[in-house]
């Protein structure tokens, strides 16, 4: 949804595109060695982690959370450190509205797994729907460091931070999306509305230039880029972009023009 921005006494359309992971099951692999530290004498389908396991996997996947729950608390009840199974409780957690015990789970699994990044990413899911956004942050630079290259966390990363007002840090985060993939679009966009936040003018036009670039059909690039215009004092700049605009999406074409001569 289009929010607001005030940048000197112009108004700015912007929609930020935040882009969040779907919740990540563990799948049913087991590393090697890990059946061997299940301590039972006779496995039967009541005393098999993995049993209870798939059971609750098949649960989720016909969206039957609140069942598949008890399956997996079963399979952690008999193998406490079941890596899979906290993170899988976690997800069925999330989707029945129990965020709070879904974030003990992922805590559990990445306390077991440090490396569990589909655990980290379902912590910074479930941080980001409860508005914990500082919390969320934490989460993404722990994947950060499990995989440096991902430019999903660092997109991320910017959009959590400008929701908390840290307009240097999500620029940091977009340019190193942008140091992997010159042209992504959402990262260009949105490092464009942060500039423009910021009051770095020059910036914002530079970044919003690439995107229309790339996509000329990008309807808020191209108001953004005339508001930009204005705010440098560029009339002439911003008729342009207006012009153009007026081809691809005359309402917007029409907002800007009314800004243009006020």
């Amino acid at each position: 949804m289009p929010i607001p921005l005030i940048n000197i006494v112009f108004h700015v359309l912007i929609s930020i595109l935040i882009f969040m992971p779907a919740l990540s099951s563990a799948g049913t692999d087991f590393s090697s060695g890990e059946k061997d530290n299940i301590k039972h004498q006779e496995v039967t389908p009541d005393n098999n982690p993995e049993t209870q396991y798939k059971m609750g996997v098949e649960l989720s996947k016909s969206g039957k959370y609140r069942d598949a729950v008890h399956y997996f608390k079963k399979a952690i009840v008999i193998w406490p450190d079941f890596v899979n199974a906290h993170n899988d409780l976690g997800v069925a957690y999330v989707e029945i509205g129990m965020n709070e015990d879904a974030i003990m789970s992922f805590k559990r699994a990445v306390k077991i797994k440090p490396g569990f990044a589909s655990a980290y990413s379902n912590l910074a899911f479930t941080y980001n729907r409860l508005g914990n956004h500082k919390q969320e942050i934490a989460a993404y630079k722990s994947l950060v460091k499990i995989n440096p290259l991902n430019t999903d966390t660092y997109y991320n990363l910017g959009v959590a931070y400008g929701k908390i007002g840290k307009h240097d840090k999500a620029i940091i985060a977009y340019k190193k999306v942008l140091a992997i993939d010159p042209e992504d679009v959402d990262s260009l966009y949105n490092l464009g509305v942060v500039y423009s936040k910021s009051g770095m003018n020059d910036e914002a036009i530079t970044a919003f230039e690439k995107v229309v670039h790339i996509n000329p059909r990008a309807g808020d690039a191209h108001f953004n880029l005339g508001i930009n215009y204005l705010n440098r004092g560029d009339k002439i700049s911003a008729m342009k972009v207006y012009k153009k605009l007026q081809k691809t999406n005359p309402p917007l074409a029409e907002k800007l023009l009314d800004i243009i001569e006020q």
